[in-house]
């Protein structure tokens, strides 16, 4: 790695071949560095890559905050942090109670269970989200208008539930991230601009696609999903609605530039190689699976797509420990593809809750045609239903715009 460190120099008497190893690795550092120079220098001079990975500037970084503040986690073993953007300025915030080794043991609780989530929720909530929105002043005195606020996690950070941090009394969620504001998590600025630079684009195609699988060979079966599509459907009238059951990899892909909105019901699996993460779906003789991967979804090239819905486990769940700063799973690839907005899980969801989290998003989307808001109203409900029970309402997450 060319920022990675060198051996220290040694003493003086440091033998002539290891002293002739330490400097060759030396240049070849120096010229693999010359060389990364010069590919930057020669991507900078395509038409629209001009400020590739340019340093951004403080006006810039205000600039993309003034629709809401973008808050940066990070949680290491020496410190960790929250980066504030606001419309007036950049500062950052140290997070005494945040510590890296929490922070590890945590990771991964994915499946142990309410009480687990339940302490990991609370332990964010005091550690990392309550120091922040109070910074911004939108804790403890609630807002009237809940303001719109992203989330960008670091390392371990990326993995962490902020959307769901709560306060627990008698262990039912009594305050939440999502009492104080409008959540949602981008990768990067830089990605968080593009999605908003495709709005108005994306508005102009008001079709939707619809993918069920209540069936998946080798798999459990969906039994709620029809249920799931045909609820979507009478919420979307006055909206054109096809519905794929049982598709193949291919006709999906196929499928998608035609629509707007992009709704999957079906298994998701998230691997070690983010890339091969994937949907299931039917395969040509319907007698086994079809993936339809992350690699496959994020070399699209999608011109209005304005919403995509990924009602299915852990589409937006990390799972490679040395490749949680790329933000690399199903939800992300369905944004790199052109989705202005993703919906999508960051643990084992379960059916009844992806079935109602499903219609009363798409119910109060007919009526506001605001992402954020259905979105929020939709998960509210969630908790509100079983506020006792994380493992219900918490798996649910909004990326992008």
């Amino acid at each position: 790695m060319v920022d990675s460190p060198l051996a220290s120099a040694g003493p003086p008497d440091l033998p002539t071949e290891r002293l002739y190893t330490q400097q060759s690795a030396i240049h070849r550092r120096m010229q693999v560095a010359q060389d990364v120079n010069d590919i930057l220098l020669e991507i900078r001079q395509k038409p629209g890559f001009e400020d590739f990975l340019c340093a951004e500037s403080e006006a810039s970084l205000l600039l993309a905050a003034q629709q809401g503040p973008i808050v940066v986690l990070n949680a290491t073993a020496l410190r960790s942090d929250a980066i504030l953007l606001t419309k007036t300025a950049v500062q950052s915030i140290t997070l005494l109670h945040l510590s890296h080794a929490s922070m590890r043991k945590y990771s991964g609780t994915d499946r142990l269970g309410n009480e687990v989530q339940g302490e990991f929720l609370e332990w964010l909530w005091k550690g990392a989200i309550q120091p922040v929105l109070r910074e911004l002043g939108f804790y403890p005195k609630m807002v009237d208008t809940l303001p719109r606020v992203w989330w960008i996690g670091v390392g371990l950070m990326a993995k962490a539930p902020v959307h769901a941090a709560a306060k627990f009394k008698h262990k039912r969620a009594s305050v939440t991230t999502l009492h104080s504001c409008l959540p949602s998590y981008t990768s990067t600025i830089r990605a968080l601009q593009y999605s908003r630079s495709r709005q108005l684009q994306s508005r102009e195609n008001r079709s939707m696609l619809i993918v069920t699988m209540p069936t998946t060979p080798g798999e459990s079966s969906l039994s709620g999903v029809t249920a799931e599509a045909d609820g979507i459907k009478d919420s979307l009238r006055g909206r054109h609605v096809e519905i794929l059951d049982r598709p193949t990899a291919g006709r999906a892909l196929q499928a998608l530039p035609s629509y707007g909105i992009a709704h999957f019901a079906c298994h998701g699996v998230s691997e070690i190689n983010p890339a091969n993460s994937h949907l299931l779906l039917l395969n040509e003789c319907a007698t086994a699976v079809d993936r339809l991967r992350v690699r496959d979804i994020s070399a699209l090239k999608l011109q209005a797509a304005r919403l995509s819905y990924l009602s299915a486990c852990s589409t937006a769940q990390s799972t490679s420990p040395k490749l949680v700063d790329e933000v690399t799973h199903m939800v992300s690839s369905f944004h790199v593809a052109g989705f202005v907005h993703v919906i999508g899980t960051i643990w084992p969801s379960q059916d009844e809750a992806c079935r109602r989290m499903a219609v009363d998003f798409y119910s109060t989307l007919s009526e506001t045609d605001n992402v954020p808001v259905s979105y929020h109203s939709a998960i509210m409900g969630l908790m509100r239903q079983k506020p006792s029970d994380p493992m219900y309402w918490a798996p649910f997450i909004l990326f992008g715009a």
